[in-house]
């Protein structure tokens, strides 16, 4: 189904680009406007397929507990985004109390990665913006946070921000495909940990992840 949709899409943006780059000094003001939503919606649509793919993919994927870092995973997600973060002026603040667990490395990467991504997108707008990063130990597991200072939500909607494609705002005003957060509450129920949100408009919002932390009998592989 991917791949049916790709194609007629490679098609649209590949003929919208032609336009762009061969014709452009011949098209009017309202035709380079329908020209750039055509591209940026093909995008956006691209970007969408591919969130449903992976999150569709999740289900055949057998999470391998190992040994990891978590400053290192963190560090390694930051670096990625250092040149969004210096663009925002974003203030990072990040406090691992624990730092060695045991969990799926790939999983542990994709929920921090989608979190961070998800408070860089909704605090864009403070002056400046705020992200706190942390961990805890308990007995038998532990605890990922993820906290801005951004727009926040309503509490009533706590359960639906973490659906398929549930958007609380408008796409014109803050990217992404709404996926983020079903892909991350997916990878928490497969390690069977739990994941939930506190926040109040304008607020800024905080998430936190809690995950089995146990060493698999004869693990000696590490990250």
């Amino acid at each position: 189904m991917s791949h049916d949709l790709k194609a007629p899409l490679r098609g649209i943006a590949g003929y919208a680009r032609e336009l762009d780059r061969r014709h452009r000094s011949g098209l009017g003001t309202r035709a380079l406007f329908c020209l750039e939503q055509i591209l940026t919606a093909t995008g956006n649509l691209d970007r969408l397929i591919e969130d449903l793919l992976y999150y569709s993919r999740l289900d055949a994927q057998t999470p391998l507990r190992r040994e990891l870092s978590l400053a290192r995973i963190a560090g390694e997600i930051l670096e990625e985004r250092k040149a969004v973060l210096l663009e925002h002026g974003a203030e990072l603040t990040v406090h691992l109390d624990v730092d060695v667990v045991h969990s799926w490395d790939l999983g542990v990467m994709q929920i921090l990665a989608n979190l961070i991504d998800n408070a860089v997108k909704y605090s864009k707008g403070s002056k400046p913006p705020r992200i706190d990063i942390g961990s805890q130990e308990f007995a038998g597991s532990f605890r990922i946070s993820v906290a801005d200072n951004g727009i926040g939500f309503d509490m009533k909607y706590r359960e639906r921000i973490f659906g398929l494609f549930n958007r609380l705002v408008r796409q014109e005003e803050f990217e992404g495909t709404g996926a983020g957060l079903a892909i991350v509450k997916k990878v928490v129920e497969k390690l069977h940990g739990r994941i939930w949100a506190e926040s109040s408009p304008g607020s800024g919002a905080s998430f936190f992840v809690d995950l089995p932390n146990e060493s698999p009998a004869g693990a000696k592989e590490s990250i």
